[in-house]
């Protein structure tokens, strides 16, 4: 597959080692949604450089473990947050050191039933599922629920908002 060329001064893949291909990757990555970034065409950078610090970003069970974490990460990185969990296995311990009213925000939504964010939502990070032995036998129906409702009503959201989604899954859903 050939990159280069759709932008003016893009240099094609043709001839070129795959060393030379990888670290060609954030040109590669510029022209990927370089439209929906006015910066990129200012800096003349790649877009995941400028725009992503920009981003808003929806964490589904972000008040658990692994969310929580990731969540922490995205505000590091100069992201907004959702944070989205029903508590039934997450804490707010686990998020309570966030004190970011403009950029962290926790609604606690059950995600098997549909939900809605009235707001612009650039990512989708659909963590949310009880994830111990102990969560699957007090709650299996809803583990699974989780798994598939949930997961349906997440990826309705990111197509409303043209998001980005990316799923982490539990090994229930086998």
């Amino acid at each position: 597959m050939d990159w280069g060329g759709t932008e003016p001064g893009a240099r094609g893949n043709r001839g070129v080692s795959s060393r030379e291909q990888i670290r060609g990757a954030p040109r590669i990555a510029a022209r990927v949604g370089a439209h929906d970034c006015p910066l990129r065409a200012e800096q003349n950078q790649p877009t995941a450089l400028y725009c992503a610090a920009m981003s808003t970003c929806l964490v589904t069970g972000g008040a658990g473990f692994l969310g929580s974490h990731l969540c922490d990460e995205l505000l590091a990185r100069g992201h907004r947050v959702i944070c989205v969990d029903n508590l039934e296995t997450g804490s707010l311990a686990n998020i309570e050191h966030i004190r970011d009213p403009e950029r962290f925000r926790h609604l606690t939504i059950d995600i098997i039933e549909p939900y809605q964010i009235d707001e612009p939502v650039d990512f989708v990070y659909h963590l949310a599922s009880p994830a111990s032995p102990i969560d699957y036998l007090r709650l299996p129906l809803h583990t699974l629920k989780v798994g598939s409702y949930g997961t349906h009503h997440t990826l309705g959201l990111a197509k409303k908002h043209r998001a980005r989604f990316l799923i982490a899954s539990t090994s229930e859903v086998y």
